[in-house]
């Protein structure tokens, strides 16, 4: 049976539990140990709506009479606030958590079975200052990993990472997703905590790079590959760790044809002209990647030209890259039908 210091321990380690860690699932199960409850639920409402909810055992009871509890006072199922009339043994406690929030913490057991003791009711009271902020704390973590995905989603669109190197190359600290910008470059991402790149040349450079960083300095420009062209800026803030930015090109050709056709209204086929155009392909070129003739793709691309509002081939290139259709999500982004000229 778990103490009331290990169900404390529990609740405090909810609040910032990773994603598929047991958190409130763990919290809940020492609570029913202890109080020796059929059920344990939890729910987080905001403006009376629940935006959260958890149980442990069988499916909770409905409580109608939420709304009706007094903050912070533990309820017998004989004693709620409703008219509602309960022969199965419960406990319910109802606390504030945050501007707006409530938590709603109740035990319970199938009707028939004994009542919950006097200390199951002081367990519940004995966790009313905590639970609350608790919830709260959660809430605040969800937000910010929402947030942290968003902007990494947002850097890798968009081609971007960082690295946070020792001075002698070492790597402390990177970027999630980094190994997917370094893909087809032929750098990796060593098991002694080293970037290793194919050329010594560039290698090279790069040690010097981070030896010659120090605050103030201007920053340092490497080309670690052509072909993806990727590149590396290292700087220090401080004269501890180098950040090193990296950027890659990113290529029209891995956006979804659907995004790009209905970013400009333009049709599939011309879609997938428009990407070759931004990758810097020629007619010809493009021609020949998609199987045309040269006086079907010269035709396409005045058509393509006009609905994207630019005058050739450089209009094209300018208009993509500064779109916002990088940032899509390829996950909702469906293919329309696809059509040919």
């Amino acid at each position: 049976m778990a103490s009331e210091t290990e169900i404390l321990q529990s609740l405090i380690a909810a609040t910032s539990a990773p994603p598929g860690a047991p958190g409130w699932a763990e919290f809940l199960r020492l609570l029913a140990e202890t109080t020796r409850a059929g059920t344990v639920a939890l729910r987080l409402e905001q403006a009376g709506r629940p935006v959260a909810a958890w149980h442990h055992g069988a499916p909770p009871p409905t409580l109608e009479e939420t709304d009706k509890m007094r903050l912070g006072r533990v309820y017998a199922q004989g004693d709620l606030p409703g008219l509602m009339t309960r022969r199965a043994p419960l406990r319910a406690l109802r606390a504030p958590a945050g501007p707006g929030g409530t938590a709603l913490l109740w035990l319970a057991r199938p009707e028939g079975a004994e009542d919950f003791r006097a200390i199951d009711a002081v367990q519940l009271s004995t966790l009313a200052p905590y639970l609350g902020p608790a919830l709260t704390g959660w809430q605040a973590a969800q937000a910010a990993r929402a947030r942290a995905a968003q902007e990494q989603a947002l850097a890798r669109a968009l081609g971007a990472a960082w690295i946070l190197f020792s001075a002698g190359g070492q790597i402390l600290d990177r970027a999630p997703g980094l190994e997917d910008l370094l893909t087809g470059t032929g750098i990796r991402l060593g098991s002694d905590g080293r970037l290793h790149l194919p050329e010594e040349a560039t290698a090279q450079a790069l040690r010097a790079a981070l030896a010659r960083s120090a605050p103030g300095a201007p920053p340092a420009l490497l080309v670690l590959s052509d072909a993806p062209r990727l590149e590396m800026q290292i700087s220090a803030p401080s004269d501890g760790p180098r950040l090193a930015r990296l950027r890659r090109s990113p290529r029209a050709a891995a956006l979804p044809v659907a995004v790009v056709a209905r970013h400009f209204a333009l049709a599939p086929a011309e879609a997938r002209l428009a990407q070759l155009i931004c990758d810097g392909r020629s007619l010809a070129e493009a021609a020949a990647d998609l199987g045309w003739t040269l006086e079907s793709t010269r035709s396409a691309s005045k058509q393509v030209f006009a609905r994207m509002g630019v005058r050739g081939q450089a209009g094209v290139i300018r208009r993509m890259q500064a779109g916002a259709l990088w940032l899509a999500d390829p996950e909702t982004d469906e293919a329309g039908p696809d059509s040919g000229i």
